[in-house]
């Protein structure tokens, strides 16, 4: 494990995603979300929420080897999610399913002109002064998951887009989990066991 993740318990690569690639992404969800293809989950009830979607998906596996650099892990695909998070919506301080050993946060978009609301992640050295991270569109946080607590404020934009791509290191406990239980990227339920 890279030194900073280790130290820290996460990393920010700046500039991860290309903005073109961000600009593609505000038009994907966007028509997606207009035509009503997408979830609602009790985490977060008045944002619009996609697992699995063919797009993240690819992020999710073109950003193995990048990712596995930064970490100095061999990391596993597991899955991605997606939100548009709503005005007002709040992620509430949490730690996640052991499918997000690590969790790589990336901004794909926000409305032009607003600020961005941070992501706090919990310090491992003082629990009551927790890491903000403030990430622009195309930054990427990539962080343990399952061992720190995380959380996001009531959101003060109109919007934002954020995507979760997963990951479990394959030299580690959790080496024999991929996909999340499914059958590969792409598929949208779990039908085989680990």
């Amino acid at each position: 494990m890279s030194n900073n993740l280790k130290e820290k318990g996460f990393i920010i690569l700046k500039d991860f995603v290309p903005k073109s690639i961000c600009n593609f992404s505000k038009l994907y969800f966007k028509m997606k979300a207009d035509n009503m293809d997408y979830t609602v989950d009790p985490q977060c009830p008045i944002s619009k929420s996609f697992y699995g979607d063919y797009f993240t998906e690819t992020l999710l596996i073109s950003s193995i080897p990048s990712l596995s650099e930064a970490t100095g892990l061999n990391l596993l695909p597991q899955y991605s999610y997606t939100r548009i998070y709503e005005f007002g919506e709040e992620l509430f301080r949490h730690r996640d399913r052991h499918s997000c050993e690590f969790t790589a946060t990336v901004c794909l978009g926000k409305p032009e002109g607003e600020e961005i609301n941070p992501i706090y992640i919990q310090n491992i050295e003082d629990e009551n002064n927790p890491h903000k991270a403030v990430l622009e569109e195309g930054d990427l946080c990539i962080f343990t998951g399952t061992v720190l607590d995380h959380w996001r404020p009531p959101l003060e934009n109109s919007w934002l887009l954020q995507t979760f791509i997963h990951y479990t290191d394959a030299d580690g406990e959790y080496g024999n989990m991929i996909w999340d239980g499914r059958y590969g990227p792409g598929f949208t339920s779990k039908k085989k066991a680990y």
